[in-house]
């Protein structure tokens, strides 16, 4: 017993000792990256550093019995729950709606061109600095063409 924990204590101290060294090259990584490259660099050595990367074990199918599947038996698998699932007989049961209140439609939407003052409404809302929706026009630009109108 007392050799075990002579060598567990000794473990200890490599496995620290060798931790310590990890965070140490990677705080010189952060602090060259941010005085010499860029941030980029440093942000993904802080993250490293933080210990939040690790990576998420690999899903798998079970078989019925619980074991687990590869490969083509796992398709199989797979294929067979969703035809089950496609497969469901239709309920016997009829509901009957007399007497119950229909949804009401949809609103008309308007096709008219907006106004200036929903357009203006509209870009007061939108934050600046940022490019927003799919053409990628910044709020200011925007901004700009309203104040020529």
């Amino acid at each position: 017993m007392a050799l075990y924990r002579s060598l567990r204590r000794e473990v200890d101290k490599i496995l620290k000792e060798a931790e310590e060294s990890r965070v140490k090259d990677i705080c010189g990584q952060v602090s060259n990256h941010l005085f010499t490259s860029g941030s980029g660099p440093a942000f993904k050595a802080i993250k490293e550093l933080s210990g939040k990367h690790r990576q998420q074990p690999p899903s798998c199918v079970l078989s019925e019995d619980g074991k687990p599947l590869d490969g083509p038996n796992a398709l199989r698998r797979v294929a067979g729950y969703f035809e089950g699932l496609l497969t469901v007989d239709h309920p016997t049961t009829v509901v009957d709606w007399t007497g119950q209140v229909p949804i009401a439609p949809d609103p008309p939407i308007n096709i008219e061109p907006p106004t200036l003052a929903e357009v203006k409404v509209a870009l007061s809302q939108m934050k600046t600095g940022r490019a927003v929706g799919v053409c990628g026009i910044p709020a200011e630009l925007l901004w700009a063409g309203v104040t020529l109108c």
